[in-house]
């Protein structure tokens, strides 16, 4: 995403001449590819939403008649669901590409213990549906420079995690270090080590039906792009370990 610089290749050989014209060549023309690929997905993106969003508000003046049955108002409320759904994905889907094509460049020192507390603070209301208890324990601040947003995207797609495939009156075990955050969460079975990080990845047993199956895979793209490492493993209970790069 940066200009290409350009290539010093003072030669007199004809052959290495040609070598470098064919390098820069080859890069203004990924560069190209890469600026159009990227102003593609926003284009679509922005060009679904809308069309989304009128459906979704004509929806809502729909059910607001008075003359409709229960019966209609339940299949308003499906079709309501479903393109909220959508709105979602699209929304998911975007973000993720944005994160793939390195386009949050802004970094800083991000507190990640911080992160975490204001997190689990915001989701208190949401754990006290399934009677769910969140326990902290802090070795020391965990410190990370990185993008500010994709920090509070990455830790709170782990514990909104740690929320869904949870069981009523269960667990979530948090752990911060200097370069790593531990997550643990009482669930069901074990999930799928080599798929858990795939887009649209969804276990067998789920009945979560709002989730867009990409909460995962968003916080995987966010590590792969800072060269974090993301584990999942199972024992009794589900693990996640964030290990940070120095």
């Amino acid at each position: 995403g940066k200009p290409i610089p350009p290539l010093d290749n003072n030669t007199r050989i004809s052959e290495f001449k040609e070598l470098g014209e064919a390098a820069l060549e080859m890069s203004r023309r990924n560069a190209k590819v890469y600026e159009s690929q990227k102003q593609f997905i926003e284009n679509a993106a922005h060009e679904l939403q809308t069309p989304l969003s009128i459906s979704l508000t004509k929806l809502e003046l729909l059910a607001a008649k008075e003359n409709l049955s229960e019966e209609q108002l339940l299949e308003i409320d499906e079709i309501y669901r479903s393109l909220n759904r959508a709105v979602k994905l699209n929304k998911s889907l975007l973000l993720q590409a944005r994160i793939e094509n390195k386009q949050f460049f802004e970094t800083k020192d991000v507190n990640i213990t911080a992160l975490v507390k204001e997190n689990t603070s915001d989701l208190s209301d949401i754990f006290e549906e399934k009677n769910i208890t969140v326990s902290i324990k802090e070795e020391s601040d965990c410190v990370v420079p990185m993008n500010e947003s994709l920090a509070q995207i990455l830790v709170g797609n782990l514990l909104k995690n740690a929320f869904v495939h949870n069981i009523t009156r269960g667990n979530i075990e948090i752990a911060l270090s200097a370069g790593v955050l531990s997550v643990k969460n009482t669930g069901g079975k074990a999930l799928d080590a080599s798929l858990i990080f795939n887009r649209f990845y969804r276990s067998i047993d789920s009945k979560n039906n709002e989730s867009t199956g990409l909460g995962l895979a968003i916080a995987k793209s966010i590590c792969d792009n800072y060269r974090f490492q993301l584990n999942y493993r199972y024992d009794k209970v589900h693990i996640f370990t964030l290990k940070f790069a120095k």
